[in-house]
């Protein structure tokens, strides 16, 4: 199921969208990159999860108590599948750009990107906040992101299938229509990935690689992004995809069924 009006950075990366293609890079010897990388991992604190899982099962089983060695052995596996994802998540970089253009990495909910020099306008280091709608509800508080942004030379226009689920989504309470048509508007103009704190300091040294490529395109610093979206009912209920790109299959795809709430195209 292809989620729609969502905002949401995840810490799960699909393994297949963490390499720049050579659209943007170029072929060898074509020019330099320049790489920023998004917010820094812990994956130490989860592998050391993982360590004293695995023992805590080894235990277990010296002592013949099966229940906490399938406990232990399921939390083991746990932590250490999270460490590994992280672990190629911080290797990997969240925005590259190249003699091609402009490289968005992939997250767990939107594909990676390839934006070309053509139809990019400016790169803009800024803080995003994403909020869901419903959260002042709940009290959730959310908080904002260091992110770069790519601002479209022309931004694609809402299509009348988002437009239709803005209404559905605000039906209950109408004047939330505005509010997420405006943000919904500008996460198609100006898409963005989450960067670590520390990546403005790399503005210069960015902007040199783009005034290479592109000399009308400008490296700025912009305002704070506020996004209060929402999500369409299920689309939160996903499994993360595998290391190898490969998305969880529902049960119903195994046995050649339709699932009639999937509307892609």
């Amino acid at each position: 199921m292809r989620p729609r009006l969502v905002a949401q950075q995840s810490s799960w990366m699909r393994a297949r969208d963490l390499t720049p293609p050579e659209s943007v890079t170029g072929p060898p010897g074509a020019g330099p990159s320049a790489a920023l990388y998004g917010p820094p991992s812990s994956p130490v604190i989860l592998a050391l999860a993982a360590a004293m899982a695995a023992a805590g099962a080894l235990q277990a089983l010296r002592h013949f108590a099966l229940a906490g060695f399938l406990i232990f052995g399921v939390l083991s596996a746990a932590c250490g599948y999270a460490s590994f994802v992280q672990w190629r998540q911080s290797r990997a970089p969240s925005v590259l750009v190249g003699p091609g253009g402009v490289w968005l990495a992939g997250t767990d909910r939107e594909p990676g990107r390839v934006i070309a020099w053509a139809e990019v306008a400016e790169l803009v280091f800024c803080t995003v906040t994403e909020r869901r709608v419903f959260d002042p509800r709940s009290q959730v508080r959310a908080r904002p992101h260091p992110a770069l942004a790519v601002r479209l030379a022309d931004p694609p226009p809402l299509s009348e299938q988002d437009r239709q689920q803005v209404e559905q989504l605000s039906a209950p309470v109408p004047a939330l229509r505005d509010t997420l048509l405006t943000s919904l508007t500008t996460f198609l103009a100006l898409p963005y990935r989450r960067v670590a704190r520390s990546a403005a300091s790399q503005a210069p040294a960015l902007a040199e690689v783009v005034h290479r490529y592109a000399p009308q395109v400008a490296v700025v610093e912009g305002p704070p992004v506020e996004l209060d979206m929402a999500w369409r009912p299920g689309s939160d209920t996903a499994l993360p995809p595998g290391l190898l790109g490969e998305a969880v299959r529902s049960p119903l795809e195994r046995l050649g069924v339709v699932d009639p709430t999937d509307t892609r195209p």
